[in-house]
């Protein structure tokens, strides 16, 4: 039947992505794949399918080229839609079975990978009617092939699985599901393999959450080395049954899931995007253990700006590149709308400021003939020059930003842990920042320092995230200098520098910079505080907050511990929150952000 198993292929590629809605994928081609098979090419995006594997499962199945085909094709555009999707999970998954299972091997790795990413994908498919059939026809169909006994074994379990989930009726027992499996065509499981798919029953497949894909990784992946140590010899020593230089997937067949090549085939900014998606799944330890793993795979890692040192009055304090490009990747998991309010901004209005000799080519509109007798005559008829006069008005605008943070002892130290603190910092920060404000950080602890205003996002974000690990106390006279009039002594000694003469130099006091002259006006700045509480003269700052109410929006963010009769005493314009778990700051921020900051002016007025 070879040669003419892919004469519909086109038809039937559109029928099964239309099981799909209809994927933005490159057609389907014809290819030599080792072992035979099919297997979705992750970096292409395509399908590639052996036409002589097709030929082959028609001949030994009965099944008719098209039918073939759609089960093919409905199985590998599941990858894609399906598990593993994006390469962040892929090199997630692979990670993980790389911890649990590296004493058995690569081989073994690949082989549990692969199947389990194809349990996926088919589980999913049984949940929707229109892929059900070409799923369960495809897998009836290599049952035929008894290419050796574990890759049969395996995929006869796979199959009862996939059949039990898409014909079981509510309350059905397993014993009953196996004995219809017959009637509809599915080969009856063999009684010693009935432990192992009631082993396989207890995974859920469909929930990919991190830790609901770990458990079901792990226990997967020890019943295929089960499966394997019975029927086809001991993983990592001769490998397991399936041709030369690699295995017989037992699935559709092909390596969908190739954790090596796709990771060395990689951009960095494909390994940087995927970073970004595994930062908002795992916490910080298990991040840099990954980032770690992929540099033994020879992962093309983005490169790491610099290295950033801050300066305090007790010497420099160095900032780590790679705490920051986690929490920058992590802080997008969690978009944040800033509100805007009424300011007095600076603008200009076209008007009539001189007049001008007319020459040709000029705007003929903006000539006055009547200066030339009713002429336009080049050098003599006068002519409009239009000037723009600086003006004051007002409008709606997102303020500045001021991050006041705490990095004292008491706080997680966010290279070591997730630090919920810092991430509520970044968002706040990066969401200002995409709207035009600058972003200036006091960062306090035993030694207090800040970042004046500034548009360098990295500098801010680094500021954020310097951790000192001292005492507790906030330099009320430095915040009440960044946050109003009071700040142009902070500037008044080099108004000429420029913030591109900052370049990686935070420095304590005596900062003198050029910035916009509505950060100097108070009402164009919000402030975000975040601390545990433990501060030393809390009750300065919060007197400080409630002086700065009538013009500053301002919201303190703190974990518990928290005094309660101050804040009963707090003045109703300043929202003071107390949390339970520190990883509610996130949305914290955004609440209050959104829904809390925009009333604010008008309950002012």
């Amino acid at each position: 039947m070879a040669g003419n198993t892919l004469k519909n292929m086109e038809n039937v590629w559109e029928r099964s992505r239309g099981h799909y809605h209809y994927p933005a994928l490159v057609k389907p081609r014809a290819a030599e794949i080792p072992n035979g098979g099919a297997a979705y090419d992750f970096r292409t995006r395509q399908t590639l399918v052996d036409e002589s594997f097709v030929g082959s499962l028609c001949d030994k199945s009965g099944l008719k080229p098209e039918a073939c085909l759609e089960g093919i094709f409905v199985h590998e555009i599941g990858h894609y839609m399906v598990f593993p999707r994006t390469l962040g999970t892929i090199i997630l998954a692979g990670k993980m079975a790389n911890d649990f299972f590296a004493k058995e091997g690569e081989e073994a790795i690949g082989f549990i990978l692969q199947t389990y990413a194809d349990m996926c994908t088919d589980t999913a498919s049984m949940c929707e009617e229109q892929r059900t059939g070409p799923i369960l026809n495809i897998r009836r169909g290599l049952q035929a092939d008894k290419k050796d006994e574990l890759n049969g074994n395996v995929r006869a379990v796979m199959l009862a699985y996939l059949t039990y989930t898409a014909t079981r009726a509510p309350e059905e027992k397993l014993d009953s599901v196996l004995k219809r499996m017959t009637a509809s065509g599915t080969p009856l499981l063999d009684k010693e393999l009935e432990p192992f798919l009631e082993r396989m029953l207890g995974i859920d497949f469909l929930d990919q959450d991190v830790e609901k894909m770990r458990q079901g990784l792990f226990a997967f992946g020890n019943i295929v080395i089960d499966m394997v140590k019975k029927y086809g010899g001991v993983p990592g020593k001769g490998g397991i049954p399936g041709g030369p230089g690699g295995l017989s997937v037992p699935g559709i067949g092909g390596k969908d899931v190739d954790i090596k090549g796709l990771i060395k085939g990689a951009t960095p900014a494909d390994i940087k995007e995927a970073l970004r998606e595994i930062a908002g799944k795992v916490h910080k330890g298990e991040f840099d253990k990954i980032k770690e793993w992929l540099r033994g795979k020879d992962a093309r890692l983005p490169e790491m700006p610099p290295v950033i040192t801050i300066g305090t009055s007790s010497g420099e304090l160095p900032v780590d590149q790679e705490v920051v490009e986690y929490y920058k990747d992590l802080s997008t998991h969690y978009p944040l709308i800033v509100t805007k309010k009424i300011l007095e901004t600076d603008s200009h209005i076209r008007t009539w400021s001189d007049v001008k000799k007319w020459r040709p080519g000029d705007d003929p509109s903006m000539a006055l003939p009547g200066s030339s007798g009713g002429m336009l005559l080049p050098g003599i008829t006068k002519s409009i020059k239009i000037g723009e006069m600086p003006v004051k008005t007002t409008d709606y605008k997102v303020p500045h930003l001021l991050v006041v943070i705490d990095s004292s002892g008491s706080m997680p130290d966010p290279k070591n842990r997730k630090s919920y603190a810092v991430l509520g910092g970044y968002c706040a920060t990066r969401s200002y920042h995409i709207q035009d404000a600058h972003i200036g950080v006091i960062n306090f602890s035993g030694d207090s320092f800040y970042l004046p205003y500034t548009r360098e996002l990295d500098h801010a974000l680094g500021a954020i995230s310097a951790y000192q690990g001292g005492g507790t106390t906030v330099d009320v006279e430095m915040v009440r200098k960044m946050l109003g009039p009071e700040m142009a002594e902070l500037y008044s000694h080099r108004p000429e520098r420029h913030m591109g003469d900052l370049r990686r130099e935070f420095m304590k006091k005596e900062i003198s910079i050029g910035i916009p002259d509505d950060v100097f006006k108070a009402e164009s700045i919000d402030v975000l505080l975040f601390t545990d509480g433990g501060i030393s003269n809390l009750d300065e700052v919060l007197t400080l907050f409630e002086e700065k109410a009538e013009l500053n929006r301002a919201t303190i963010v703190l974990t518990h511990g928290f005094a309660q009769e101050l804040i009963d005493r707090m003045d109703s314009r300043i929202q003071v929150h107390r949390i339970d778990e520190p990883k509610d700051i996130p949305n914290i921020v955004i609440r209050e952000v959104t829904r809390n900051f925009a009333a604010r002016v008008e309950a002012i007025k």
